[in-house]
């Protein structure tokens, strides 16, 4: 007989007079064996015997609600002590999938609601495509006579902005050999203001190509949108009515408006899906040349000049240059005087 892998608990497990008594709704399911009294008697016994509370709490866990499957990642966040019971909130492949409270003397162990299948089914599909992307990575860049060159942000990301501040040099550089353009990953998790800065940004590009690129640099200096729009001399009637056009054509503040299209606690933003979801991007940002996803992309100029550079069938003289420009940092502000541009962190 299997346990599922969704488990109602609606009472303690109790050790009474050496032996388990569940007060518990089990289903069946494919995934664990449903232990013995013996082995959950010798399981409680040895955890009472064991380490702090904390690790008896994960560790009837792992052994009895996950039937010792140890390829899943169990932690146990926001462990504390309260009215005589320590509680935790539980996570499995980084999902949360529930919260436990254990007796201080390590007799009662109270999981809630676990939504532990839930977790599994996604934790697989996260695996698929992380194997999916670590063989396309492994995969020669593809080579073309301009090399198409896409960037996806959130426009306040300070990640997303610190790999636009990367990319500003290289598109100087380059000059129009590389079609280097800046595209929206399909959620914003910064409020409203983004949703406007990306409808504002895309219209500026689709307008004014030729001021796009220094639009975007006044705005990566403080974010300060009206500043720019005036120092970059774009007409605001134009623009507005494109806004406005793009906003109803994508149904982005339908889809604000609309939490069932939410992307978790995140609004849609349907600008460019039909690309994020080619991509499967999953957050800011993130980079594609020539149709191939970026793993672990550069943010820094002379990083990316070097991996667009690569991307040509003919690469130009000028990519033997060397670009200068300090490596930059994550949000707004220019000072890049602290260097060192990294390639981690992400919203998303």
């Amino acid at each position: 007989m299997k346990i599922s892998r969704k488990i109602v608990i609606g009472a303690a497990v109790v050790l009474v007079g050496g032996a388990f008594v569940f007060g518990v709704d089990l289903a069946l399911s494919r995934y664990t064996s449903l232990r013995p009294l013996a082995f959950l008697q010798d399981t409680f016994h040895n955890l009472r015997g064991a380490g702090g509370s904390q690790s008896k709490m994960e560790d009837f866990i792992k052994k009895v609600m996950l039937g010792g499957d140890t390829t899943q990642k169990l932690e146990l966040k926001n462990f504390q002590k309260n009215s005589g019971l320590y509680h935790a909130d539980v996570y499995l492949n980084g999902q949360q999938v529930g919260q436990s409270s254990m007796s201080a003397d390590g007799k009662y162990f109270f999981p809630s609601r676990l939504e532990v299948a839930a977790a599994l089914v996604e934790a697989k599909k996260q695996a698929e495509v992380k194997a999916r992307e670590e063989a396309e990575a492994k995969k020669p860049l593809p080579k073309t006579a301009r090399p198409e060159v896409e960037v996806f942000v959130m426009s306040h990301c300070p990640f997303g902005t610190q790999i636009e501040k990367g990319i500003l040099p290289v598109v100087r550089k380059l000059d129009g050999q590389a079609n280097i353009q800046i595209k929206y990953v399909d959620y914003a998790m910064h409020g409203q203001q983004e949703i406007d800065e990306q409808l504002r940004q895309h219209c500026i590009w689709k307008q004014s190509p030729q001021k796009f690129w220094d639009y975007l640099e006044c705005f990566l200096g403080e974010g300060k949108s009206e500043e720019c729009l005036g120092e970059t001399k774009i007409a605001a009637e134009a623009l507005q009515k494109c806004v406005k056009q793009t906003d109803e054509e994508f149904g982005i503040s339908r889809d604000f408006e609309n939490k069932d299209t939410w992307r978790g606690n995140f609004p849609s933003f349907a600008l460019h899906k039909e690309a994020n979801q080619k991509y499967n991007i999953a957050g800011s940002p993130a980079l594609v040349i020539n149709g191939k996803k970026i793993p672990r992309a550069p943010r820094d100029a002379q990083g990316l000049f070097e991996k667009i550079c690569s991307a040509f069938e003919t690469a130009p003289a000028i990519c033997d240059e060397k670009l200068s420009d300090p490596a930059p940092q994550p949000g707004f502000g220019w000072d890049e005087k602290s260097g060192g541009a990294g390639r981690g962190g992400s919203c998303g």
